[in-house]
């Protein structure tokens, strides 16, 4: 089980399929009066009235909008995903903070990113500095958490080409053709992508720098990425 907090999230969980097991508010913050009442009253589902401290210890966050559902974690095996038309496909490794990861699942939301895989993930993608970033993205893009070997042979298997981002490439990003399916695959800043991406060197590609800096936040090289992509096929 894991916690949603915040009205948009909370609804946006719900709308994607999430099995809702419990939902609590706060009636001092969401009284029947409120516009959003009848949202949360349609959803039938067991109710938990919560008051003052007690609704404070459960919320993480001031702007929770009075509302927080108990919701099922749902399980996903990269094995039985089947991508669509086209695909474009985003492969994080070893990115662990939830506030990059949020940020990347709102950016791939908005972009259409057909599925995000995590690699080397040690965290909790319901983190709830995860879900908040997203503004509960995170539910409405399918996600995987899988080993490297298993991406590349998913990725081998559908026909998706990878392409990695690693600095120092001569290839700039503009210079990729990511009109077919494609793969973007994303590395920790500090450490780049693990030893099995970094033997996809002939599918690399860097991002322009221009400044003092060697390298951009995760999410901001993402979201050049995607919207990159996404510049090239409407344009066709």
């Amino acid at each position: 089980m894991f916690l949603v907090e915040g009205r948009r999230e909370f609804e946006r969980a719900w709308k994607s399929g999430f099995v809702l097991k419990k939902k609590f508010r706060s009636e001092s913050i969401l009284d029947q009066n409120d516009p959003w009442f009848s949202v949360y009253d349609k959803i039938e589902v067991e109710e938990g009235l919560l008051e003052g401290k007690a609704f404070e210890k459960l919320a993480t966050r001031e702007s929770s909008g009075g509302v927080i559902g108990l919701f099922e974690i749902r399980e996903r095996n990269l094995k039985d995903f089947a991508p669509g038309s086209n695909p474009l496909i985003l492969v994080l490794d070893k990115i662990e903070k939830p506030g990059n990861i949020g940020a990347i699942f709102r950016t791939a939301d908005g972009a259409g990113v057909q599925a995000v895989i995590l690699s080397n993930f040690p965290g909790d993608l319901y983190n709830p500095n995860t879900i908040r970033a997203s503004l509960g993205c995170v539910f409405s893009v399918p996600f995987f958490v899988s080993g490297p070997a298993e991406i590349l042979e998913f990725l081998d298997g559908h026909k998706i080409k990878p392409f990695v981002a690693i600095p120092g490439q001569k290839r700039m990003i503009h210079e990729c053709d990511f009109k077919g399916s494609t793969a973007l695959i994303f590395g920790s800043e500090d450490q780049g992508v693990c030893a099995e991406f970094e033997t996809l060197k002939n599918a690399g590609f860097t991002i322009p720098m221009k400044g003092i800096s060697d390298s951009l936040n995760v999410s901001v090289s993402v979201g050049i990425a995607v919207y990159e992509t996404l510049r090239q096929r409407l344009k066709n």
